[in-house]
């Protein structure tokens, strides 16, 4: 038993859940037997770990705590993946059907293509470019969101076309936030201020300016004058 035990922990980071332990052979009276004799350390509801856990493994818990399909997403991804520096705030987790967020996590209700999925270090986590498209959503500093396409680009993990793909995929995503946009689509491209003042000016006829419409209107009088002067 304890052997099955340990050999879940082994590979969650030293986390197991309450399904594995049912299945290890505890029911539930062990299992708070040995939360309160401090052989299993509860982390989150139906989530417990061995012992201390390490920052991957707080991470896991989280999406453990989550359910089945949930990953990691957000600023937590982006800390996962190394685009971006520091510890996340909070813990974001995308979920397949709305659940409470336990204190220090935030659950966002969201359907995530299988495209859009992967792993890391034994963690679910959306890959770079869903990262993105979610990360437009809570970042008010667009320096922020160049910051991480620098760092993924490094990293080889960047795809313009990848991640444009997966904006469009996400118009179909369901909003968690309690005021969601009315539209999620590609944002519009701003054409340069040279291209548009120089499309400007091709469309409408250049006026001269008064100055110089005075200038030609006096050239042409003294030409006409002299010719006639000549002519007579």
């Amino acid at each position: 038993m304890d052997l099955a035990i340990a050999a879940f922990a082994e590979r969650q980071h030293g986390l197991i859940s309450r399904t594995q332990l049912h299945a290890a052979g505890l029911d539930d009276g062990q299992i708070t037997r040995r939360v309160q004799g401090g052989r299993l350390h509860r982390r989150y509801r139906g989530v417990y770990s061995l012992g201390p856990l390490s920052r991957e493994g707080e991470l896991l818990a989280a999406v453990l705590a989550a359910g089945p399909g949930a990953l990691l997403s957000h600023w937590a991804a982006a800390e996962l993946l190394e685009v971006a520096r520091g510890r996340a705030s909070l813990i974001d987790v995308i979920v397949p059907s709305k659940r409470r967020s336990p204190s220090g996590t935030r659950f966002r209700r969201a359907t995530i293509d299988p495209r859009d999925r992967t792993d890391r270090r034994g963690i679910p986590v959306t890959m770079v470019h869903r990262l993105l498209v979610d990360l437009t959503d809570v970042v008010t500093v667009p320096d922020e969101i160049t910051a991480v396409i620098r760092q993924a680009a490094y990293l080889g993990l960047y795809s313009l076309l990848a991640t444009q793909d997966a904006m469009d995929r996400a118009n179909g995503r369901n909003w968690a936030s309690s005021k969601p946009p009315s539209r999620c689509t590609r944002p519009a491209r701003r054409e340069p201020a040279a291209a548009a003042r120089s499309r400007r000016s091709s469309r409408s006829p250049r006026r001269a300016s008064p100055g110089r419409s005075s200038t030609r209107s006096s050239s042409a009088r003294r030409s006409t004058s002299t010719g006639r002067t000549a002519a007579s």
